[in-house]
Protein backbone atom coordinates (compact mmCIF):
# COMPACT_ATOMS: atom_id res chain seq x y z
CA UNK A 1 0.00 0.00 0.00
CA UNK A 2 1.34 3.32 -0.97
CA UNK A 3 0.66 6.29 1.15
CA UNK A 4 1.11 10.57 1.40
CA UNK A 5 3.44 9.75 4.02
CA UNK A 6 5.43 7.55 1.59
CA UNK A 7 5.19 9.66 -1.01
CA UNK A 8 6.18 12.71 0.87
CA UNK A 9 9.26 10.70 1.94
CA UNK A 10 10.28 10.23 -1.56
CA UNK A 11 10.05 13.79 -2.59
CA UNK A 12 12.57 14.51 0.62
CA UNK A 13 10.01 15.49 3.09
CA UNK A 14 11.13 14.75 6.75
CA UNK A 15 7.84 14.98 8.33
CA UNK A 16 3.98 15.70 7.14
CA UNK A 17 1.78 18.05 8.59
CA UNK A 18 -1.87 17.10 9.21
CA UNK A 19 -4.18 19.32 7.63
CA UNK A 20 -8.17 19.33 8.37
CA UNK A 21 -10.92 19.69 5.89
CA UNK A 22 -11.19 22.75 6.24
CA UNK A 23 -7.82 23.51 5.18
CA UNK A 24 -6.36 24.49 8.60
CA UNK A 25 -3.08 22.42 9.82
CA UNK A 26 -3.21 21.14 12.90
CA UNK A 27 0.13 19.80 13.64
CA UNK A 28 3.11 17.56 12.15
CA UNK A 29 3.24 13.76 12.59
CA UNK A 30 5.68 14.43 16.26
CA UNK A 31 6.20 18.07 16.28
CA UNK A 32 4.54 20.97 16.11
CA UNK A 33 3.54 22.70 13.04
CA UNK A 34 4.08 26.84 12.70
CA UNK A 35 5.40 29.22 10.33
CA UNK A 36 7.22 32.44 9.70
CA UNK A 37 5.38 35.34 7.28
CA UNK A 38 7.16 37.46 4.58
CA UNK A 39 6.46 40.35 7.40
CA UNK A 40 8.17 38.00 9.28
CA UNK A 41 5.41 36.78 12.07
CA UNK A 42 5.67 33.81 13.81
CA UNK A 43 2.38 32.12 13.78
CA UNK A 44 1.41 28.48 15.45
CA UNK A 45 -1.41 26.98 16.69
CA UNK A 46 -2.71 27.82 20.27
CA UNK A 47 -1.57 24.51 22.82
CA UNK A 48 -4.86 23.25 23.69
CA UNK A 49 -6.04 19.15 23.75
CA UNK A 50 -5.77 18.63 19.73
CA UNK A 51 -1.65 19.59 19.34
CA UNK A 52 1.14 18.68 20.92
CA UNK A 53 2.02 21.19 23.95
CA UNK A 54 5.63 20.95 23.83
CA UNK A 55 8.98 22.33 25.48
CA UNK A 56 10.45 22.73 22.07
CA UNK A 57 7.37 24.99 21.02
CA UNK A 58 7.40 26.69 24.34
CA UNK A 59 11.10 27.17 23.79
CA UNK A 60 10.66 29.15 20.70
CA UNK A 61 8.20 31.19 21.24
CA UNK A 62 9.96 32.74 24.49
CA UNK A 63 13.22 33.34 21.91
CA UNK A 64 10.92 34.87 19.26
CA UNK A 65 9.51 37.10 21.52
CA UNK A 66 12.74 38.06 22.84
CA UNK A 67 14.08 39.12 19.58
CA UNK A 68 11.20 40.85 18.91
CA UNK A 69 9.52 38.64 16.46
CA UNK A 70 5.38 38.62 16.76
CA UNK A 71 4.25 35.71 17.64
CA UNK A 72 0.25 35.20 17.27
CA UNK A 73 -1.05 31.56 18.48
CA UNK A 74 -3.44 31.10 15.86
CA UNK A 75 -4.45 28.87 13.22
CA UNK A 76 -3.01 29.27 9.90
CA UNK A 77 -3.68 27.41 6.61
CA UNK A 78 -1.60 25.08 4.52
CA UNK A 79 -1.84 27.78 1.32
CA UNK A 80 -0.65 30.35 4.25
CA UNK A 81 2.24 28.78 5.10
CA UNK A 82 3.34 27.75 1.80
CA UNK A 83 3.22 31.33 0.79
CA UNK A 84 5.71 32.13 3.99
CA UNK A 85 9.42 32.61 3.55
Amino acid sequence: MFSLIEAAREQGAYATWQVVRDGFVTEAGSTNAWTINAEGRFATRQAENSILNEITLRRLIEVAKTRGIKVRERRFTLNEAKSAW
